[in-house]
């Protein structure tokens, strides 16, 4: 049933952290519990692995509030040759709603070995105290006004989970730094 829990005892240094429970109907999918759930898609491309890197660039579970932060997908192919193609990493908090959305322009990936490795590097961690889980996907003409209508060479759903430290006394999600201006003149 959806509700059930399964706890997972295998541990990842690589950074592919289990916070300790998933969800049934992603274990459901058919993929190992601590490397989230294969949704699939068409092309050569896949997700193998999904990493959190600190600010030190080591791989880690935990990250603070405020200091940089990376996220890192492993993205193999079938197939040597180049493509064209969009990462996407989407942040949900403990209740699954969408924290943010990360969307790499799309460029052409050049396939000479059977890996390569994408970073998406964060310069000021807005994200508030809490645990955390991350999808992954890989997309052609991937647009974010019309996300549907992409092509999906493969997602990697909740794959990672990772906590965030804050030495904020409140509570928000997202923090955001702003630029402020004054005009007297209104």
């Amino acid at each position: 049933e959806d509700s059930q829990r399964h706890k997972s005892s295998e541990e990842d240094p690589g950074a592919s952290a289990d916070l300790s429970e998933i969800p049934r109907w992603i274990l459901d999918k058919g993929t190992a519990p601590a490397h989230g759930a294969d949704w699939g898609g068409s092309g050569p491309l896949r997700i193998k692995h999904m990493g959190l890197l600190d600010a030190d660039g080591k791989p880690s579970k935990t990250i603070k509030s405020d200091s940089p932060f990376g996220l890192f997908a492993d993205i193999e192919s079938e197939e040597f040759g180049e493509f064209q193609c969009s990462c996407t990493f989407v942040i949900y908090d403990e209740q699954g709603e969408v924290v943010t959305r990360l969307v790499e322009p799309q460029r052409s990936y050049e396939f000479n070995e059977k890996m390569c490795r994408v970073i998406a590097w964060v310069q000021n961690n807005p994200i508030g105290k809490g645990a955390y889980t991350v999808s992954g996907g890989l997309f052609r003409d991937y647009r974010l006004e019309a996300p549907a209508e992409a092509h999906r060479y493969h997602i990697l759903s909740r794959g990672l989970q990772f906590r965030v430290r804050s030495e904020r006394r409140d509570i928000c999600r997202v923090y955001l730094n702003a630029d402020w201006q004054s005009d007297t003149n209104q």
